[in-house]
């Protein structure tokens, strides 16, 4: 009895993955596969055994038989794989870089110095504001590379930002993380929430404004993740003006 019922056995696993919450399409192709040779070995080899017993030319020929028989029900079994692949999804976008001016948002390429003061609705720049007498300062101008897959709309992006001293997002956009996420050097991490906007081909990441203002080298660290786009996360050094 046991025999007949073992086809179910990887539609049950199958089930099981499912309901989990597993997706991993290699593990449901082997799964499909399996059931196919449980349903050949169970149902098709019987019955090409049956037709041999009740024909004189198929006992002459009873492996050739079976043998064609079950070939041909794996071919058929491997035609809704070969359906599904295509609609399994995009591949995972590869992470992006973040870029700040005209060159990659890294320590490698020097500190960045606050300016003093910039136009609050076009600068593009980090900066102090408001000029001469500065209450806070912004982090403006990072972007990354438009990406050849653009997230549905409604698609909501938070930025992961980390500093060396503890500081305050003046608009309340962000909340702190646990002391866990913090990496080494830091001493708090934020979540902000926004996503990029659209500016020509790049994609400008949302501005924020902190306080207090940093009287000395500020180390910062940034990350993206927006939709199936995240980047590679970004070490910089945030330098007072005069320093």
């Amino acid at each position: 009895m046991a025999r007949w019922f073992a086809p179910t056995i990887p539609v049950l696993l199958g089930a099981v993955l499912n309901l989990s919450g597993i997706q991993y399409p290699p593990l449901a192709v082997l799964l499909w596969l399996a059931m196919g040779g449980l349903v050949a070995w169970v149902y098709i080899w019987p019955f090409c055994h049956w037709v041999a017993g009740n024909n004189a030319w198929a006992a002459n020929h009873r492996v050739e038989i079976s043998v064609c028989s079950i070939v041909a029900l794996l071919v058929l079994w491997c035609i809704p794989i070969v359906v599904w692949a295509p609609w399994a999804g995009p591949a995972r976008t590869p992470p992006v870089k973040l870029y700040y001016g005209d060159k990659e948002l890294t320590w490698l390429n020097g500190p960045i110095t606050l300016e003093r003061g910039c136009s609050p609705v076009s600068c593009m720049r980090m900066h102090l504001w408001p000029w001469p007498n500065p209450e806070h300062f912004g982090l403006y101008g990072i972007w990354i590379e438009k990406p050849a897959h653009v997230p549905p709309f409604g698609t909501n992006g938070n930025i992961y930002l980390e500093f060396s001293e503890v500081v305050a997002e003046k608009n309340n956009w962000c909340r702190q993380q646990s002391p866990e996420a913090l990496h080494a050097g830091y001493k708090i991490a934020l979540i902000c929430a926004g996503s990029p906007q659209t500016e020509g081909a790049a994609w400008i990441l949302p501005k924020f404004n902190f306080v207090p203002i940093p009287r000395a080298p500020l180390s910062v660290r940034v990350a993206l993740e927006y939709g199936d786009i995240v980047s590679v996360p970004a070490e910089f050094t945030l330098l007072p003006p005069g320093n």
